[in-house]
């Protein structure tokens, strides 16, 4: 059985979403006519812990989104699973939907005067957005190998916050991209390459090696003195032989992300970016 909340946030909807979606669509049809009575037309779906989805509620969200555009308002979908974000691709919904993964940038969307942490997924894949000051935030290749995915997923969260932009393939990587076709390009947009070092993924053969050449051939078109390939490790270990001309950074030390915020400052401001916060 489905379960539905509701909560307003600065006069939006967010309704979160749980459970199997295979029957009771009329929950959503019902929570949305009575948003429509309370005179608020942008509404925010969380479908974070959604388990399933059938074409039934597929259908419910498509009309949902029909009935507020019709309003005058908006649906934006957040945390959506990555079965249903296939789903949405195939069927080109993708080019429908504002899609998120951070609330509170999907709330913020339907304020134009604040600018977004994160841009909407999917719809417009090359999005680049706009700080207060009007320059884009420094983008960061994170380069790492799949057994370190919850090391370098914690930070991604920190150089977010950090009003950064980290590109990490689970994230930015839709479904059906080419993948070998789109890291290699994803490096050579970046301003900066995090090269995310561990025991096993230092010795390991495979992908990791491959984005690392990716990284060494563009780092061949940066000035001598930028700094662009930033080697960081996440624990003692020894750092590939052909990555120790530049100095690495022990993430794992209590100053490391510090002393990474530090030189991914230095680049923000070499190319005119927005500045990073440093807490």
């Amino acid at each position: 059985m489905p379960e539905i909340r509701t909560r307003e946030r600065e006069g939006v909807m967010v309704i979160d979403v749980s459970g199997d979606l295979s029957n009771d669509a009329g929950l959503l049809h019902a929570e949305i006519a009575q948003c429509l009575a309370r005179g608020l037309s942008g509404v925010v779906l969380n479908l974070e812990h959604m388990t399933y989805i059938n074409s039934t509620w597929l259908g419910a969200i498509v009309a949902t989104f029909a009935k507020l555009k019709t309003a005058g308002g908006q649906l934006k979908l957040l945390n959506v699973p990555r079965s249903l974000m296939q789903t949405l691709a195939i069927t080109g919904l993708s080019t429908v939907f504002d899609i998120f993964t951070v609330e509170d940038d999907a709330v913020n969307s339907y304020f134009p005067a604040r600018p977004l942490l994160y841009p909407r997924l999917m719809r417009d894949t090359e999005v680049v957005w706009a700080a207060a000051d009007g320059r884009t935030p420094l983008t960061v290749f994170l380069c790492h190998s799949s057994g370190d995915k919850d090391a370098v997923r914690a930070l991604h969260r920190r150089l977010r916050a950090a009003r950064a932009r980290p590109w990490l393939d689970e994230v930015d990587l839709l479904p059906g991209q080419i993948w070998e076709r789109e890291i290699p390009a994803a490096v050579r947009r970046s301003d900066a390459v995090l090269v995310c070092l561990s025991v096993a993924s230092a010795a390991k053969s495979g992908f990791l090696q491959k984005e690392i050449k990716f990284a060494l051939d563009a780092a061949e078109e940066q000035s001598d003195d930028s700094i662009y390939i930033v080697p960081g490790r996440l624990e003692t270990c020894d750092v590939p032989e052909r990555l120790r001309r530049w100095q690495w950074v022990d993430l794992f030390a209590a100053d490391g992300f510090d002393r990474l915020i530090t030189a991914l400052q230095a680049r923000a401001l070499a190319l005119g970016r927005s500045p990073l916060q440093i807490a």
